[in-house]
């Protein structure tokens, strides 16, 4: 059981590490404009901190350390689906943003490693852009 839990902490850190780089990648290739660059560096902050903070949880000293790590890489991961819930909406008309055409096949490119937004999409997009600004602290 414990070799079980050794390789499941080290998928989970495989795959942090493999979102990071995916952002990373995508933020490349975003349009030079400064509204891209702003949002583009908050989501880069968000989206890199879950991965370091996964690795901190792992390498903590006490159950607390673990648990607060941890309970930081999901704070980070849900502000990184917010950050891509803007990008998404404002580069796409609220088509995803990591679909790519490889002879005539949609396919994602950061299936495996996609965070949870993208899992229900276009649920959570179509609640965010009927938003109005008041609506959003509730």
């Amino acid at each position: 059981m414990e070799k079980q839990q050794v390789k499941s902490k080290n998928i989970l850190k495989y795959r942090a590490f493999k979102f990071s780089l995916d952002i990373i990648n995508f933020l490349e290739k975003l349009p030079r404009h400064y509204i891209f660059e702003i949002v583009g560096k908050q989501l880069l902050r968000a989206a890199t901190s879950v991965g370091a903070n996964i690795v901190e949880a792992q390498a903590g000293r006490t159950k607390k350390d673990f648990i607060n790590f941890y309970h930081i890489a999901l704070k980070s991961a849900n502000e990184t689906k917010y950050w891509l819930a803007i990008l998404d909406i404002k580069i796409k008309d609220n088509k995803c943003i990591f679909l790519a055409n490889n002879d005539k096949i949609n396919f994602c490119k950061i299936y495996d490693s996609r965070p949870e937004v993208c899992r229900i999409y276009p649920f959570f997009i179509d609640k965010i852009s009927s938003c109005k600004p008041a609506n959003l602290s509730k």
